[in-house]
């Protein structure tokens, strides 16, 4: 089942469903998929026979023509909403409280819509002028001063920065747990 962590309209909550359904096909290893839809307007985007006129339906023909590529055969069908039972159940499901679900109903959290990319950048850090840069230098490259008594000083300096809790000169953790 999915639940959506943002606002989505029925058509868009339809090509979300058929995305998810088309990337888990894809996952497990699925050549031929026959998907089925109460949606007129998804399944007539998706065949060609409708004219996509919103930007947002276009991103998520694009997506799903994606995932139809990867396939050897692919066909969706339209079936009349009074016929489509199960999907009707999981659609109430959907948007009721959690603790009334089934047990052991398997659930997707989206929290972005997947025509969405989110735009992170990560901006580097540059620790060469700073007081840690050679104990960062020293743990991610291995570098180390060529005089022997920094190079020992600055692996005693790193031995607090490693994995693990910091050590005091015994070798036992400075706190415990």
């Amino acid at each position: 089942m999915l639940r959506f962590e943002f606002k989505t309209t029925n058509n868009e909550a339809e090509y979300e469903a058929l995305v998810v359904g088309l990337e888990l096909a894809s996952a497990v290893g699925a050549s031929h998929v026959l998907a089925k839809s109460d949606s007129q307007l998804v399944v007539g985007q998706v065949l060609g026979e409708y004219t996509v006129k919103e930007e947002i339906m276009q991103k998520y023909v694009d997506k799903v023509e994606a995932q139809i590529a990867k396939l050897q055969s692919f066909n969706i069908v339209r079936i009349p909403r009074e016929e489509n039972n199960e999907a009707d159940y999981l659609a109430k499901l959907a948007t009721a409280k959690e603790d009334s679900f089934p047990r052991n109903t398997p659930v997707r959290y989206l929290e972005l819509a997947s025509i969405v990319s989110p735009d992170i950048q990560v901006p580097a850090i540059d620790y060469s002028d700073s007081w840690n840069g050679p104990i960062v230098d020293y743990i991610t490259n291995g570098s180390l001063p060529e005089d022997k008594v920094k190079a020992r000083q600055l692996k005693i300096r790193a031995a607090n920065y490693g994995r693990g809790p910091p050590r005091n000169m015994w070798g036992s953790p400075r706190w415990a747990c």
